[in-house]
């Protein structure tokens, strides 16, 4: 018996003299079967490890040996889906294994033990600025959206975000806060990166207006000159609504 089951052991006998003469007729034969057995012969195999900084592509490690057992009569093991991942993490590197003899899959002759090998994917490491800048004082208000990689890159297929600027309207100096998103497609993948965030200041400072009243002339009389009005020039200086 060459593959894994229970059988009997069965078997048929004569009864002969020493010069091959049959004698059987002479006898009533009953047989008892004996049991064999042919257990799963164990292996076991053993898959690969690697290790890679976050970028956007699955990590494979597609290596594997038996590391226990052996096969038999020139049979041949091939190895089908190890595992993949893309995302941050560690992993297990399972691996689908079939045993063939000629094109004949014979695997359930033997019981097969997975020892995985480990995946591990770190966050990718990003350096990112806010600009900076000074400006004068806008009734409009002053909005700095602009920022910089500083170190690092963000993978080929991912899309680095900026939300959350604000605008400033009064004097003074100011932090540029604004919140930072990765995306790959519609997947936020920030989880992938270990982000950090350095904020630029904007600085708004006073506006120069000059006032100057318009010239009054008068021939005297007793009474004080006023001058009321600003010239032109002046008061295009100020916002219309100053």
């Amino acid at each position: 018996y060459m593959y894994v089951g229970t059988y009997e052991n069965i078997v048929y006998c004569d009864i002969v003299d020493e010069y091959w003469n049959y004698y059987s007729h002479n006898y009533e034969i009953s047989y008892e079967y004996g049991i064999v057995e042919v257990t799963p012969r164990p292996i076991t195999i053993s898959t690969g490890s690697g290790k890679k900084v976050y970028d956007g592509y699955s990590l494979v490690c597609p290596t594997a040996e038996i590391t226990e057992g052996s096969l038999v009569n020139d049979q041949t093991l091939e190895y089908y889906n190890f595992t993949e991942e893309v995302n941050v993490g560690t992993y297990d590197n399972y691996v689908s294994c079939y045993i063939y003899e000629n094109e004949s899959e014979i695997s359930w002759n033997y019981s097969i033990t997975v020892i995985p090998g480990v995946l591990e994917i770190t966050p990718r490491d990003v350096h990112i600025r806010t600009n900076s800048g000074v400006f004068v004082y806008d009734e409009k208000g002053i909005e700095l959206r602009e920022f910089e990689i500083v170190s690092g890159s963000v993978a080929d297929r991912d899309l680095l975000m900026g939300d959350g600027f604000q605008k400033f309207y009064n004097v003074g100096i100011y932090e540029n806060v604004a919140v930072f998103y990765i995306f790959n497609g519609s997947e936020d993948v920030g989880y992938n990166y270990n982000l950090t965030v350095e904020f630029g200041t904007v600085e708004i400072t006073h506006k120069e207006i000059i006032l100057k009243p318009e010239d009054e002339i008068k021939s005297y009389d007793g009474n004080p000159l006023f001058a009321t009005e600003l010239t032109e020039d002046s008061k295009a200086s100020i916002n219309e609504n100053q």
